[in-house]
């Protein structure tokens, strides 16, 4: 809750200039989750900006990561809610600046695989194909295929457009395992899996 208090805060202390002819500002959201999800969770928190403000902010989403980063490409979005790689990637050529960032937050993520399933170490994995959402998802590709390569763990990627794609498609068995990142191995029989 005090994040959220945070994030509204230092939305209404740097103000975005609105053009005179602009209505509204669009604000983009990475596809973790499905539109519906994501939906769910930032209306409410868009909603109380624009009341709060006097402009209207309208939730946008893509349906996949690398949508996304085509529509961050060019501009699309007024604000958006990203992951670093995107910030790196965004901020210079199409101008996105930081507004909001976690600080002293160490990113930790998991590698999830049925619990009646074989893998029981990270080096199960080793010459499997494994799910991820998108070649360039920071904590959900970046981070653990990196880690999968320091430990010389071979693997084949398929890329399947979000997290909860990811999580969906080892719950139907079409992947042994699932990569969400790579701290942690947990066994899950499905999702959500509470760690």
């Amino acid at each position: 809750m005090h994040k959220l208090i945070l994030f509204i805060n230092l939305l209404l202390i740097f103000p975005i200039t609105v053009n005179a002819q602009q209505n509204s500002i669009t604000f983009g959201v990475v596809p973790q989750q499905s539109a519906k999800v994501l939906a769910t969770q930032w209306t409410p928190i868009l909603e109380y900006i624009s009341n709060e403000s006097g402009i209207s902010i309208v939730f946008s989403t893509a349906k996949d990561i690398p949508t996304f980063e085509k529509r961050l490409k060019l501009g699309e979005y007024d604000v958006a809610y990203m992951n670093p790689y995107h910030y790196v990637e965004f901020n210079q050529s199409t101008g996105y600046d930081a507004i909001a960032k976690q600080q002293s937050k160490t990113i930790m993520g998991v590698i999830v695989a049925k619990k009646d399933g074989n893998i029981k170490t990270i080096y199960d994995l080793d010459g499997m194909s494994l799910a991820f959402p998108a070649p360039v998802a920071f904590v959900a590709t970046i981070l653990p295929q990196a880690e999968l390569k320091r430990l010389n763990i071979s693997y084949t990627p398929t890329y399947v457009s979000s997290h909860d794609s990811v999580y969906l498609n080892v719950s139907r068995g079409f992947f042994p395992p699932v990569v969400a990142s790579y701290e942690r191995l947990i066994i899950c029989q499905q999702k959500p899996c509470l760690l």
